[in-house]
């Protein structure tokens, strides 16, 4: 059991997430608190901190891989860096140029050209919560 990624019972692709659940899993279970007497509670333990201190950590991870002989270790690091759906790769979060975009679909015009993106009539239809006409109904037109 000389492998980390053995040690913590993880796959080699495991995000830094994922090491760190397996981690506090095996410290619950051979802390030296909860194992008092045991020696070999005691070492397992130290085991399982070794491992995670190393794999944590991205320059160790990275050092401990290529030591290993372990290819494309970072694709997968990070949760939520990419998804693929139907075979195709896309980044999710926050995309910085796409601002404007969200801006436009949001208030309806472009934030750099001042001009809207909709006529008012058309955004007059699409409006969900526009309660012009029951005011209208009850109390007339003003």
């Amino acid at each position: 059991m000389n492998n980390y990624y053995d040690r913590l019972g993880i796959r080699h692709n495991a995000t830094r997430d994922e090491v760190k659940n397996a981690y506090r899993r095996l410290a619950k279970k051979y802390h030296p608190d909860v194992n008092h007497g045991n020696p070999d509670a005691a070492e397992r333990f130290k085991e399982i901190k070794e491992a995670y201190e190393t794999l944590y950590s991205p320059e160790l991870r990275e050092k401990y891989d290529a030591k290993l002989g372990v290819k494309n270790s970072n694709e997968h690091r990070e949760s939520g860096q990419s998804t693929k759906v139907n075979g195709e790769s896309y980044h999710q979060g926050f995309d910085p140029s796409a601002v404007h975009q969200t801006f436009e679909q949001f208030f309806g015009f472009n934030p750099k050209t001042k001009q809207p993106t909709r006529n008012k009539n058309e955004q007059q239809k699409k409006n969900p919560l526009d309660t012009t006409d029951i005011f209208n109904q009850y109390f007339g037109r003003r």
